[in-house]
């Protein structure tokens, strides 16, 4: 095998290199001397280009430059100005100009004329041609050869009037295979037994064996995995693990399953997205996965994530495209045919994901958002053990189970609240904070940004009872970065809110958001301390909002207090614009639940543990009658941390 790969490169470079009866081929002989003398005033650059004339594109070369002529003239070289330019004896005039101190050889100028005498023609990219199979080529000897490959090794070591060397003894061989295909050497009992196989397809076997080794994938993975920048660790911060291991396997797996590169390539680009994804195919799209995360504390969050972006885009074209895209970052690419614009047309592909740039939490595991649990089939196969024997710890009576299927059947897919704008008859802030209450009942803070404030919005007696309210977020150009927030990054960290009816607190329940920022969740605005609250980096651009569920129904007719408390160690993250909705509906916050809604959508018997936990406490927050005992003070199943 080590000769095969030997020959395979031999094969490349002599399909590659021109020969001199040939025609002058584009790619290898004239875009060179193009790039190195005249790109710089006459290539992809718009901003340096000069006299109209760009010469990297075939259509744009052969147009009339600022002189009205075009430089170009196919089949004709003496009728081509850029020759002339560059044979010229006038200093003024020719071309490079002097103060670049370049200058083209004879050969050079000669190799110009004949491609244009040609026909001027150009040649893609390389990445963008289809691979084409060669034709072996002859060769004076016909015992050496033992397949297409070796015709072409053989084929450049006669045109060189080279002598192939003898073949490798068999424990060179036999190590040389060893090491190509899987990492190690070879054993005295692996060495004993080839050395004792005379059989003509002694050799062929030993490769069958290794290939069949699952070593095989574990030495053919490691390229890959260089190449998707693959660690185990985020690299910053206590180099904390990200378990990437999972995603290292499933490489390997695949590697020795022998998957063709299409679906190879499919799973890890967007495994998660096809129609009813396996585990192993979310596995595969951690491909994805790969990129640091800095947890340092004055790490700004959408800065990392542009971070990650970069990353994703440069990683994926680099490995599946065959081009190096980053120089596009910055501006249109100066020697891959790539503009600026591509580069964040593809990276828009990966900017539609709502995390944060920086990993939630603490300590050494330092995993961001989402995850799922991905073990061996073994590992996966006690997960569902552990849960059914959980289920059956819990031991529901029949009749609850019972009362639950109707229930089921009688909610269906909730339908969502009916929310109702509220107007607050005046709204008042501490350290300065003014407030326009506008015509559609929204409010706008203004006037200083102190680093700490609370809102208090007093609200006239509701004529009906109300379950639960809901602040909208609302991005406004006047805000910082178009956000809802009155922070630099638009973002505001709501670290406690409190309801007061009738002179009365009313407790709070429950809360959900549509969108949270990592590590700060909606329930973190129910909380008492000042180290969790709910916010929406990075996607403060877009509309929000924080759904709250009050304890018991507040009664109608009583004047109504919402304080609103931004008490974080986050300076100036208060809320900008933003509107308040109340609403009478029973659960508010579990009719919208995303959690609950997507356990509701799925049969009883393929709900796991935490979802069927999850169904189960709002069946018994929500019924008429006293649950169980055995119920009580029941709380569905989290997630690790």
């Amino acid at each position: 095998m080590d000769r095969l790969q030997k020959n395979l490169i031999f094969a490349l470079l002599l399909s590659a290199a021109p020969s001199a009866a040939a025609q002058v081929d584009f790619r290898t002989q004239i875009l060179p001397l193009l790039s190195e003398n005249c790109f710089a005033c006459h290539g992809p650059d718009s901003g340096t280009r000069e006299a109209g004339l760009r010469l990297d594109l075939r259509e744009a070369a052969l147009l009339p430059g600022d002189s009205g002529e075009s430089a170009i003239v196919p089949g004709n070289p003496d009728a081509s100005p850029l020759i002339a330019r560059i044979t010229t004896t006038d200093p003024d005039a020719v071309m490079p100009p002097r103060e670049t101190k370049k200058t083209l050889p004879p050969e050079a100028i000669a190799t110009l004329r004949q491609w244009i005498a040609e026909g001027a023609e150009y040649q893609n990219h390389w990445a963008f041609e289809p691979v084409t199979r060669p034709d072996p080529p002859e060769t004076r000897r016909s015992d050496w050869p033992k397949n297409p490959i070796d015709r072409f090794t053989l084929a450049r070591l006669e045109k060189e009037k080279l002598q192939p060397s003898p073949e490798a003894p068999k424990t060179s061989l036999l190590r040389r295979l060893g090491l190509d295909l899987t990492g190690l050497p070879p054993t005295p009992d692996e060495i004993g037994a080839f050395l004792a196989d005379d059989s003509p397809d002694a050799y062929e076997r030993v490769v069958d064996r290794l290939l069949a080794s699952p070593h095989y994938g574990e030495r053919m993975a490691l390229p890959w995995l260089d190449a998707a920048r693959y660690a185990d660790s985020n690299g910053f911060q206590q180099d904390g693990d990200t378990h990437q291991y999972v995603w290292r396997d499933w490489v390997v797996r695949a590697l020795n399953d022998n998957m063709p590169f299409d679906r190879f390539a499919i799973e890890q680009l967007a495994g998660d997205l096809l129609p009813d994804a396996t585990l192993d195919q979310r596995v595969a799209s951690a491909f994805n996965r790969n990129h640091l995360l800095n947890g340092e504390g004055g790490a700004i969050a959408e800065e990392q994530r542009n971070v990650i972006l970069f990353d994703r885009v440069d990683v994926t074209a680099t490995t599946f495209l065959g081009l190096t895209m980053a120089c596009a970052q910055c501006h249109d690419h100066k020697y891959d045919p790539l503009p600026q614009r591509d580069y964040y047309r593809m990276m828009a592909f990966f900017n539609h994901v709502p995390e944060s740039g920086t990993p939630p939490g603490g300590g050494q595991y330092r995993i961001a958002d989402p995850w799922i649990h991905a073990g061996s089939p073994a590992q996966m196969a006690d997960l569902a053990k552990f849960e059914a024997a959980a289920r059956e710890a819990a031991d529901i009576p029949q009749e609850i189970l019972a009362g639950q299927g109707r229930w089921e059947a009688g909610i269906g897919v909730a339908t969502p609240p009916d929310w109702q704008p509220v107007r607050p008859e005046s709204a008042t802030a501490t350290d300065g904070v003014l407030f326009e209450i506008t015509g559609s009942d929204t409010l706008f803070a203004s006037g200083p940004r102190p680093a700490k404030a609370n809102y208090t919005l007093e609200f006239r007696a509701a004529a009906a009872e109300i379950t639960g309210f809901r602040i909208d977020t609302l991005p406004d150009s006047r805000l910082p970065s178009g956000g809802a927030g009155r922070s630099d990054s638009g973002n505001a960290v709501l670290t406690r809110l409190r309801l007061h009816a009738g002179g009365r607190e009313i407790p709070l329940a429950a809360a959900t958001a549509d969108y949270s920022q990592g590590g700060f969740s909606a329930d973190g605005a129910l909380d008492d301390s000042t180290g969790k609250a709910w916010a929406f980096h990075p996607d403060v651009a877009s509309a929000h909002h924080l759904i709250v569920q009050t304890s018991e129904p507040v009664p109608a007719n009583q004047p109504l207090t919402l304080t609103l408390e931004f008490q974080s160690a986050h300076s100036q993250h208060q809320l900008g614009h933003f509107k308040i909705s109340t609403t009478r509906s029973p659960q508010p916050v579990s009719r919208l639940e995303p959690a609950f809604l997507a356990a509701l959508a799925k049969p009883g018997d393929q709900r796991n543990a935490i979802e069927r936990d999850l169904v189960l406490d709002h069946f018994l927050k929500s019924s008429p009658t006293p649950p169980s005992p055995l119920c009580a003070g029941r709380k569905p199943r989290s997630p690790p941390p």
